[in-house]
Order: structure tokens, then sequence, then C-alpha cells
């Protein structure tokens, strides 16, 4: 009986272990998820930069073949 309880004992110190892993590897991945999440907006931000400086450039050249 001894043996089966030590046998139960190493499987529940193994699950708690890959437990506690998971729970790590779920924590990095949320941070990870929060970085792209910033820099997925953060390059929002400069596409609309990007597409306003080719608008105001395009009103340019608009206004010079009118001119």
């Amino acid at each position: 009986m001894k043996h089966l309880f030590q046998s139960q004992s190493e499987r529940l110190n193994y699950l708690e272990l890959v437990y506690k892993r998971l729970i790590q590897r779920t924590e990095d991945a949320i941070v990870m998820l929060n970085q792209l999440e910033q820099r997925q907006q953060e390059n929002r931000e400069k596409l609309a930069a990007v597409r306003r400086q080719c608008d105001e450039l395009q009103t340019k050249i608009d206004a010079q073949k009118q001119a």
C-alpha cells in the first residue's frame, strides 16, 4: 500500500508542477498579448499619421494640377 501512496504522491507532485508551469505560461502569454496590443495601437497611430501625410500631399498635388 505504501508503494501505491508513494506513486500517487509522485503523481500529485508532478501534476502540481505541470499546473504551476501552465499558470506561468499563461501569465507570460498574457504579458506578451498586452505588449502586442500596445504595439498594434502604436502602429495604428503611425498608420493614421502616414495617411494624413498622404492626404496632405495629394491635396497639394491636386492644387498644383489645377494651377
